[in-house]
């Protein structure tokens, strides 16, 4: 049976590069981690923040076909991307998509929002920060006793 894995963005969560990763796609998985974090206070850490405590998503870079840019699988809850996205900025953001998906976010194409299909572009924005913040509450601001 399906386990349909997520993760609460309010607990700390370490995203684990792949160890045939090279520098620029671990300095993406760290931007991605950063875009969310920015924008909505959630507890990603890139490798070198590792929390033994913490659960671990690993970030597989793997050949694929040139239409696929990554995919969150929810069962093992790992992040596969394309190797081939060459672009720093582009592999962040589709790697910042596929923690949408950690997160229990679903595709939206009704607004500019990373959680786009396909989108290579548009980063975490505020729509994004509103759709997580109705599942899960504020991260960024602190719970009342």
């Amino acid at each position: 049976k399906p386990v349909n894995k997520v993760f609460d963005p309010c607990e700390p969560v370490v995203l684990v590069a792949a160890t045939n990763a090279t520098a620029a796609q671990r300095a993406s998985v760290d931007d991605a981690a950063k875009l969310w974090n920015d924008l909505a206070g959630t507890a990603y850490t890139a490798e070198d923040d590792v929390d033994a405590k913490a659960p671990h998503i690993p970030v597989k870079f793997d050949a694929a076909a040139d239409n696929f840019h990554g995919l969150y699988d929810d069962n093992a809850a790992a992040v596969f991307i394309n190797e081939d996205i060459g672009d720093d900025h582009e592999r962040a953001v589709v790697i910042a998509h596929e923690i949408g998906h950690s997160l229990g976010l679903l595709h939206r194409s009704d607004v500019a929002s990373v959680m786009n299909p396909d989108n290579t572009k548009t980063e975490p924005n505020e729509d994004d920060k509103a759709s997580l913040v109705r599942l899960w509450g504020d991260c960024s601001k602190p719970s009342t006793p």
